[in-house]
């Protein structure tokens, strides 16, 4: 059945009841990593969640402004460590979620004695001894992922909370919508850090330099995508809790929740959702103006700058 056809009368769509996630590890990667592929096919949105070590490291400084320190903290942090979890949830344009496995839950290696953690965290929702013993490789997952054809795509249209615009704004909510336990950067900006430790497993390197950098790196594997962030007036309740969330995050850090919101969201913002902001702004005599200055390739987003800096801030010592 469609779920939408409650949105459409103005009612709140039914909760669906999350199904299990597949746990995929080092020995089923390769076939479930077929399954995924063959789902894409199909069912062609994706919602993903990451689940990522508290931060571990904080960048030195000055800086020129917020978005210089929040994305420095990203990518120290990024660069430092590496993400426990990836999952991707799917879904057809109708909000219709694939028979049987609908999330695909990958499990990386990660070694106790040598990676940054937070010890009472992770014991809550991991078995480390396990991610240690039998956890994906991330040159591995990197490799089949760029041939899935899910990245890289416009055909693919990614959901997640990113926070873009808030980037240029301190570290802490902005409004009543936002939990208490989403004050910490990796939480606030999730789908930022992500998106970021994706491209650690997809590229192999570290993070670009600076913001801008980042953004081009995005939209070259994920030039399709929605940030929910944009849209959290109509979605207020992903800025709650999750009860179900043994490390009690936001909602809209579950890829399960954000893809639900992202429907039921009007059927005219999820049409324009996706669109590059210059797209969206073509109706405006001033935007019309200006886009042939634009490079056709390169999103413009709402947390960029009015003007650039000659410098930018002292990046991080990662060593």
């Amino acid at each position: 059945a469609d779920s939408n056809h409650h949105a459409r009368r103005g009612q709140p769509a039914p909760k669906r009841q999350p199904v299990p996630a597949q746990e995929v590890w080092a020995h089923n990667l390769e076939e479930e990593m077929c399954n995924l592929r063959d789902a894409a096919e199909t069912y062609q949105h994706v919602a993903i969640e990451v689940l990522v070590p508290k931060i571990v490291a904080s960048p030195t400084g000055p800086f020129g402004d917020y978005i210089d320190h929040n994305y420095q903290t990203m990518k120290c942090n990024v660069d430092l460590n590496r993400a426990l979890q990836i999952s991707l949830t799917l879904s057809d344009a109708k909000g219709n979620r694939p028979k049987g496995v609908s999330t695909w839950r990958f499990n990386f290696d990660f070694n106790p004695n040598k990676d940054f953690f937070v010890q009472e965290t992770l014991d809550q929702v991991c078995d480390l001894n396990k991610h240690h013993s039998q956890g994906i490789g991330g040159n591995q997952f990197g490799e089949l992922m760029m041939g899935s054809g899910l990245v890289l795509s416009e055909d693919i249209k990614w959901i997640a909370h990113t926070g873009d615009a808030g980037m240029s704004e301190p570290s802490k909510p902005r409004t009543a919508t936002f939990s208490p336990e989403s004050q910490s950067p990796e939480r606030r900006f999730n789908g930022i850090y992500s998106y970021g430790y994706m491209l650690q497993v997809l590229t192999s390197q570290e993070m670009p330099e600076n913001i801008e950098g980042f953004r081009e790196v995005m939209d070259l594997f994920f030039p399709c995508r929605c940030d929910l962030a944009e849209h959290m007036a109509q979605l207020p309740v992903l800025g709650t809790t999750d009860p179900t969330d043994p490390l009690k995050r936001p909602l809209f850090c579950s890829a399960h929740h954000c893809l639900d919101g992202f429907f039921r969201l009007p059927e005219a913002v999820r049409r324009t959702a996706f669109d590059r902001v210059e797209k969206r702004e073509e109706v405006q005599p001033q935007a019309q103006g200006n886009s042939s200055r634009r490079r056709p390739n390169r999103r413009r987003h709402r947390g960029d700058r009015e003007e650039t800096n000659g410098t930018n801030g002292v990046h991080p010592n990662n060593g």
